[in-house]
């Protein structure tokens, strides 16, 4: 009697278990839209009120994450796009400096963190442009370590630099099949500036 009291007892502890995991998990799996208490907008799965499970947040037409979130941040595997624009080179004309970032990798407390690559686009007058890829270890935002490709075509003309980043350390290369891998990222980078963006650019608006 008491090894079936026994198992009774265990098989209800694993029924309600189930059950609240089960709805733990549709709650979570839910998608709603939410307002982001720093201006973003945000459609996806939730928990807590809260970004948690997958979902996509923007900021106005110039900013965008699809991917992860944990308790409200971007944790986990996501895709991040921000278009800039900065009056940097108005020295040189008055023109201003378009430039957009792309990072696809993991995340982790709303920093890249672990193994992505970093695409890096900006054009100066619509005519010169300057393209980088960053490939390996991201930790709290920064690039610490993997390849690194960047191409500058302003001013002085074309310049190509192929390295491999160590913390501190900077080691160049010599043109390798990874480095033909990050060129054709590059290289891809000069056509994917959207129309929209473009007619913004050209008025001197991007918000």
């Amino acid at each position: 009697m008491k090894s079936f009291k026994g198992i009774l007892c265990l098989v209800l502890t694993l029924v309600i278990g189930f059950t609240l995991t089960a709805n733990e998990t549709q709650a979570a799996s839910k998608k709603v839209s939410l307002k982001l208490s720093n201006g973003g907008t945000y459609y996806g799965e939730v928990k807590n009120g809260k970004p948690h499970g997958k979902g996509t947040a923007t900021w106005g037409d110039y900013k965008t994450y699809s991917g992860e979130w944990k308790n409200g941040q971007r944790s986990g595997n996501g895709k991040f796009t921000e278009y800039l624009m900065s009056d940097a080179f108005e020295e040189h004309g008055g023109y201003y400096n378009l430039g957009k970032e792309v990072y696809t990798g993991t995340w982790k407390n709303d920093k890249k963190s672990g193994q992505g690559v970093r695409t890096y686009y900006y054009e100066w007058r619509s005519e010169d442009p300057h393209r980088e890829v960053s490939k390996g270890i991201f930790n709290n935002g920064a690039f610490i370590k993997g390849y690194h490709y960047t191409d500058n075509y302003s001013f002085s003309g074309e310049g190509v630099a192929y390295t491999y980043v160590d913390g501190d350390h900077t080691k160049e290369l010599k043109p390798d099949k990874q480095f033909y891998q990050l060129k054709k990222i590059a290289d891809e980078l000069y056509v994917s500036l959207p129309t929209k963006i473009k007619e913004k650019f050209n008025d001197g608006i991007l918000n």
